[in-house]
């Protein structure tokens, strides 16, 4: 096929769509040639250490209609098995066709190039994996001609906008609002809502981990425990450490660099990872060449500069820690992981496009106080994309923390994650005539960080939890807004992220709200009025079948596997009586996957929120025991006197139990009463529901912050240590033996 053939194809499919001038057929002509005749350059020296320059960076959006028009041009040709549906006659299909065939007849023969226009680029060229989506940069040169192109063809079609990058909905998550004292406290004496448990003592000798995703990979937190100690993080101050036995405090390790700001916290033995960000102001002299830059009548001015640090404190001595190293690495926080020794570090990277070639420290990032290598720095195949963001990746081995293991960098969008116990599963979102979500698969064994493979499905996730990596297949449930509406698909993926069977067009019109694989089974919940909760066979790669569908009122936003038959629900229900909506906890039996039930759900009343709904670090889940624990919001109606009574053990509960309203409609001037903050450990009880066993008002503890705040009550944890249950606040720990009766035993704040 010619030149002339590939630019009518153009021409006709974005008849009806205005197309920037950048990314007129006349242009990608243009861009054809330049291909084809470039020379080799030079390769610059690479890894040197600079002062890092700063600069201020402006954000775009693109309108939606210049959005389609470049997707239509642009979206990655990167190989996906499978057909897509109804999207073939779409200005999108036939554009990646067009630039599909115009690759092949570069390197195949006119019969090849024939085929090739029927199937995917990769396959068509015999190559597969990471090879047809990425290419390892040659040079430095190299990586700023294709962020200067991808960002000249952004500026080209844009207008100033607060943000253009879509930021991770998982991982955009800040660190939880803290404050702290140097005070000591004594036991307190205030509310402990003490109810009966049962017979016999409710714990064994188990000390309760971070509740994480996939079993193996552990996740950073707020809150860990050695099980004799806990280490409580103050994003704002550092870190406390308290002895459990008695609630003694042993030390406190301060930040040293001001501007620190921690995300998260890992405890490996004697180690203690901190993940954290710093924001760093200089005062700058102008020299010569950029006294242009300032007033005429200033000599100095404060320049800033953003990184991240990872911090790795010697603990064994818990009255004495130490830090033992640091590394830094420029960007911005989305996500970290902890696989055996080493810790996994996941940012992303602006660069700033207004510097030169030659000024590398402006467009690469600096990882471990060097500049990334160009040949770690890895691009995309296709001609042409919107994104210029880069995703990295680093390693530190923590019992060598004083330098980075590996780096490595991706320059593609970065929205959602999925850690597996092999591989490093990275997402992002491109916006055009429909939603694509674009993957990147990273595998990770013993700290070396290689990409291996690229793909695409239609549609958005929903969370990380979309994800799931099984024998060697990637399963994902998407959702994608169309005119009748949102829509869900199923896809299945090998190795190469190449689509292996799919289940699209699923529950049409309703919302995408949770989903959790076990094995060759998924699950996944919709929502429009009611509940369908899905149950999928995933056993044939090829051919994915839907087993069963539940319909019931509300939604799950959150689903954990509760022993091998039963799965958990965390969700929402509105209130018959008044509208609003409560938080629900469901029971499901999944014994038979085909034939899912509802066997007990309950409705926390006046409870307008918990974080455990879409925060599952928050959530304490004891399956051995029969127990789970969680904090919630109650807030009473408008103009009611008080809290509606709730049930316990099948009796309403008395003001003298321990609970008694600390407001009344009077008081309140007939608005809604004053909300009132709760952790309460639940037992479930097959045919009569999750029963309160105990339930702790936070507002009467010392270590409890400002009531009205939502970070306030994010920050909560509970966590256990043999037959002791501590909740965890932002100032202080509060301790609970778990025996025949619920018993508080002490408390702490600083």
């Amino acid at each position: 096929m010619k030149d002339e053939k590939l630019l009518d194809m153009i021409r006709e499919s974005a008849e009806e769509i205005p197309i920037p001038e950048s990314l007129q057929p006349q242009k990608i002509n243009e861009k054809l040639q330049q291909a084809r005749g470039k020379a080799e350059g030079e390769k610059p020296p690479e890894g040197e250490e600079k002062k890092r320059k700063i600069r201020r960076r402006g954000n775009w959006y693109l309108p939606a209609a210049a959005v389609a028009a470049m997707a239509a041009v642009c979206m990655l040709v990167v190989g996906i098995a499978g057909d897509y549906g109804s999207g073939s006659d779409s200005v999108l299909n036939t554009a990646e066709a067009a630039l599909e065939t115009a690759e092949a007849e570069e390197e195949t023969s006119a019969e090849e190039s024939a085929a090739g226009s029927t199937q995917d680029s990769s396959t068509a060229s015999g190559v597969t994996g990471v090879d047809a989506y990425l290419t390892a940069a040659a040079d430095y040169e190299e990586v700023y001609e294709k962020l200067r192109e991808n960002y000249q063809e952004i500026e080209d079609a844009a207008i100033p906008h607060e943000s253009w990058n879509l930021e991770s909905a998982e991982e955009s998550e800040t660190a939880e609002e803290s404050a702290g004292s140097s005070s000591d406290g004594a036991a307190s004496d205030t509310h402990e809502a003490v109810e009966d448990a049962s017979d016999t003592a409710l714990m064994g000798g188990e000390v309760s981990q971070t509740n994480v995703q996939v079993e193996g990979v552990d996740e950073g937190d707020i809150v860990k425990t050695d099980g004799k100690y806990i280490f409580v993080m103050d994003p704002d101050n550092g870190v406390e450490i308290v002895r459990a036995e008695d609630l003694a405090r042993m030390s406190t390790i301060s930040w040293e660099t001001p501007g620190t700001q921690a995300y998260d916290m890992y405890l490996d033995g004697e180690r203690l990872a901190v993940v954290a960000g710093v924001s760093e102001s200089t005062l700058q002299t102008p020299s010569s060449s950029t006294q242009w830059l300032y007033e005429e009548d200033v000599d100095a001015r404060l320049e800033s500069r953003d990184y991240l640090e990872i911090l790795v404190y010697d603990i064994s001595d818990r009255e004495s820690p130490a830090l033992k190293g640091s590394v830094e690495l420029d960007g911005s926080y989305l996500t970290s992981r902890k696989n055996g020794d080493y810790l996994y570090l996941m940012s992303r990277y602006d660069p700033d496009l207004s510097a030169e070639e030659e000024e590398r420290d402006g467009y690469v990032p600096l990882a471990g106080g060097e500049l990334l290598p160009s040949d770690r720095i890895y691009l995309p195949k296709e001609e042409s994309s919107v994104g210029y963001t880069y995703f990295v990746v680093v390693s530190v081995d923590l019992q060598e923390p004083e330098k980075l293991a590996d780096r490595c960098a991706v320059v593609t969008e970065s929205t959602d994650f999925y850690v597996s116990r092999e591989n490093i599963y990275v997402t992002g979102v491109h916006y055009g005539t429909s939603q694509m979500t674009n993957i990147v698969r990273f595998s990770y064994a013993d700290g070396q960080i290689e990409p291996e493979a690229g793909g695409s499905v239609p549609g958005v996730l929903n969370d990380s939890f979309s994800m799931d990596e099984y024998q060697g297949y990637l399963r994902m449930v998407t959702w994608e807004w169309n005119e009748g509406g949102s829509s869900t698909g199923l896809y299945i993926l090998d190795q190469d992220l190449q689509v292996t069977g799919q289940i699209t067009d699923l529950a049409p019109g309703e919302d995408l709200k949770s989903s959790r694989f076990l094995g060759d089974t998924g699950y996944f919940v919709t929502f429009l009025e009611t509940d369908p909760l899905f149950s999928v066979d995933l056993s044939d790669p090829e051919e994915p079948r839907i087993l069963g569908e539940l319909k019931i009122p509300g939604f799950s936003s959150y689903l954990h596997f509760y022993g091998e038959d039963r799965l958990l629900g965390i969700g929402w229900e509105d209130n018959a009586s008044d509208g609003r909506r409560e938080v629900k906890l469901s029971m499901f039996d999944v014994s038979d996957p085909a034939d899912v039930q509802e066997t007990d759900k309950n409705i926390l009343e006046n409870a307008v929120y918990c974080p455990g709904t879409d925060q599952y670090k928050s959530i304490l889940v004891l399956e051995e025991q029969n127990l789970l624990g969680m904090a919630y919001r109650t807030q009473a109606p408008y103009g009611s006197g008080g809290a509606r009574p709730f049930e316990a053990n099948g009796t309403e509960e008395s003001a003298t139990s321990g609970y008694s309203p600390s407001w009344s409609a009077s008081s309140n001037n007939g608005e809604y009463p004053e909300p009132e903050d709760y952790y309460t450990l639940f037992r479930y009880v097959e045919g009569e529901g999750f029963q309160i066993v105990f339930r702790c008002l936070l507002n009467q503890e010392e270590g409890y912050g400002k009531y009205d705040s939502y970070e306030e009550l994010d920050s909560v944890r509970g966590i256990t240590i043999g037959d002791m249950l501590y909740i965890v606040m932002s100032r202080g720990i509060s301790a609970f033996h778990l025996g025949d009766t619920v018993e508080k035993t002490g408390s702490v704040v600083w």
